[in-house]
């Protein structure tokens, strides 16, 4: 596969959802959160091709060997001479879906257009495809970009990941900090009691440069990456409705 011409860039993230009761796994380009118009003109349509394994689990995703099979088979996509990129790819549901944004010609021609993607492996597997005409990036907005406690979880992941990195053992209690803006002073005390009912202590309130108004607290923990999607997500639900937005935490490194 060509990556230059399949893909806007190499930045890809992933996270798990919940749709209908049902698991699956959305990985995702973070580049097309913020092309350009120009850029985004050029791929108003999208192409959602589906592929369905041999073998899933109970929860509907491919077995280990069938992943090895998917994996192989979109490690040698090709789009010839077409212009398209792969923008995500959602796993579960029984099937994997890859996303694709593609142009003018290569939506009027799509059947065709995905013979040459799949090559040989047209004829060895079960798929179907779908287009989604002008559809101007709103799939990856609706279906492939994470909600606001998705971008939490990826967001914890990487910072537990990089405790474990330096050697945190999670084993050792810790003042964790945790850190939330406000564009007026509105709703801070009321957020500040119920984040201190919950065992939080205040360490710092205060008016900002820019105007805006943050609030840190502190919270004793290990922070494993179960129990701090807990807090954080807690602490998005009490930002409901308020001019407020959680910032992230940050964690000493404990070491046994």
């Amino acid at each position: 596969m060509n990556k230059d011409k399949m893909f806007f860039s190499d930045s890809w993230e992933f996270f798990p959802c919940n749709i209908n009761n049902q698991s699956f796994s959305i990985r995702f380009d973070l580049a097309v959160g913020s092309l350009d118009d120009e850029t985004k003109a050029k791929y108003p349509h999208i192409l959602e091709l589906s592929i369905y394994p041999n073998e899933v689990t109970g929860e509907g995703f491919p077995t280990p060997a069938e992943f090895g099979n998917i994996n192989k088979i979109e490690d040698s996509f090709s789009c010839g001479h077409y212009d398209m990129r792969n923008i995500g790819v959602i796993t579960g549901g029984d099937r994997v879906r890859f996303i694709f944004c593609c142009d003018e010609k290569a939506e009027k021609e799509a059947e065709n257009m995905v013979k040459i993607l799949l090559g040989d492996n047209a004829n060895n597997i079960k798929y179907s495809c779908k287009i989604f005409s002008d559809d101007n990036f709103l799939y990856y907005h609706n279906t492939l970009a994470p909600n606001i406690y998705e971008q939490s979880w990826i967001m914890n992941r990487h910072v537990c990941t990089n405790l474990e990195n330096q050697g945190d053992a999670f084993k050792i209690l810790r003042e964790i900090d945790f850190f939330c803006y406000f564009a007026s002073e509105k709703h801070i005390e009321n957020v500040a009691k119920e984040l201190i009912k919950q065992g939080f202590k205040e360490i710092s309130r205060e008016k900002t440069e820019e105007g805006d108004y943050s609030l840190q607290l502190t919270l004793e923990g290990i922070p494993n990456f179960e129990w701090i999607n807990e807090i954080t997500a807690n602490i998005i639900d009490l930002l409901k409705d308020t001019d407020g937005y959680f910032d992230g935490w940050g964690s000493p490194i404990c070491k046994d």
